[in-house]
């Protein structure tokens, strides 16, 4: 009589280690999320930027600057942008010279009028300035590097918050998996027991 106390003691057990296995289940899901979420921003956003970084030096003579009219970022229209084209030759250090149009990478973005003016102020036609181009591809050309530090920290924020949460996710898995396991095992054998115990 008292394996019957027991089974159902462990049943109970059982059933509460499946619900949680389902609330870790979701929280797989939201680390994966997170991982992968930080991870394609990192290498659309971090990455091209850091790479950057490797380009050779060349000289870009700026034959002119072009603002755009502003267009709006959202479908709000709360936030204006304005597009920056230039025209520039670049002179690579192998002496070769590239005819470009553009801004460097995604062309210049800036938020507001101050921006606009402080970068037309910065470059002046007909004025040689140093660059940076792409050894396999030198018409992919930037005049200016940065580092995304506010990008980069919040992938990497995105990146370490999702692993955390995958790894306690897969411990909590893996234990309630190995209870439930053991518990229908031990359930099975104290049937069995109970059976044999019954046909004496």
């Amino acid at each position: 009589m008292s394996t019957i106390p027991g089974t159902t003691a462990a049943t109970i057990g059982a059933t509460r280690k499946a619900s949680m296995l389902f609330a870790w289940l979701t929280a797989l899901l939201i680390g994966t999320a997170c991982l992968y979420l930080g991870t394609i921003a990192f290498a659309e956003r971090v990455a091209p930027a850091m790479r950057v970084y490797n380009y050779p030096e060349g000289r870009c003579t700026i034959h002119f600057i072009r603002p755009l009219l502003p267009w709006r970022h959202n479908t709000m229209g709360s936030t204006p942008r304005y597009i920056i084209v230039f025209s520039f030759t670049i002179h690579t250090a192998s002496n070769q010279e590239y005819q470009i149009v553009g801004a460097g990478m995604n062309s210049t973005i800036v938020a507001n009028n101050d921006e606009v003016q402080n970068i037309i102020n910065n470059y002046h036609q007909n004025s040689v300035y140093p660059c940076w181009y792409s050894p396999t591809d030198p018409s992919h050309v930037v005049l200016y590097r940065s580092t995304p530090i506010l990008s980069f920290i919040w992938c990497s924020s995105f990146v370490a918050l999702g692993f955390l949460i995958m790894l306690k996710s897969l411990t909590h898995i893996v234990s309630d998996v190995f209870f439930i396991l053991q518990t229908m095992l031990h359930a099975n054998l104290l049937k069995h027991m109970k059976r044999k115990i019954d046909t004496y």
